[in-house]
């Protein structure tokens, strides 16, 4: 894509994908529906394969994770993890964290025994207070889906409303 006018074209369809993800965002009742709808949203909207949610185990995300796994949806796309496993894999980054080499730490943020045939992944910090609290996590079998090149900028916008809704529902 060389042209700009195609390059204009396809980023205005990627900020409506974007857009229609954060449609529905304020449109939920519970923390539960929330989390669903996003991951079915974000797999639906950009034909992402696989899309989990990992949460850091710890008693401050007690009545997430609670909620959480009352849907069965969820319980099959939720991985729990301790923070310092999650620190070791994506850093202190609350931005978004695109990667597709040295990927083998990355499957540690895979729910349960899922196996997913991944090469590449998206991994989306979700914050509360300033503080990660888990990730929104999309992975692809192509391992150009996703690489530490591409601009996180409408991504990162996305997690921070995300975010702040989640904010909503533990506050």
């Amino acid at each position: 894509m060389s042209n700009p006018q195609e390059i204009k074209r396809a980023n205005d369809e990627i900020s409506k994908r974007f857009q229609a993800v954060e449609k529905d965002l304020f449109q939920c009742h519970t923390v539960t529906e929330l989390c669903e709808n996003l991951l079915r949203k974000m797999g639906g909207e950009f034909n992402i394969p696989f899309v989990w949610m990992t949460l850091i185990d710890e008693p401050s995300a007690s009545f997430l994770k609670k909620e959480l796994m009352l849907s069965s949806y969820l319980e099959e796309r939720l991985n729990l993890i301790e923070r310092e496993a999650f620190s070791e894999i994506i850093g202190p980054a609350i931005a978004p964290v695109l990667i597709n080499t040295d990927i083998t730490p990355f499957f540690r943020l895979l729910p349960g025994n899922t196996k997913y045939f991944i090469k590449s992944f998206a991994i989306c910090p979700l914050t509360f207070n300033r503080t990660v609290m888990g990730s929104i996590n999309c992975g692809d079998p192509s391992s150009s889906r996703y690489h530490g090149d591409m601009d996180t900028t409408l991504l990162d916008s996305l997690m921070q409303k995300v975010s702040a809704r989640l904010g909503y529902f533990i506050a």
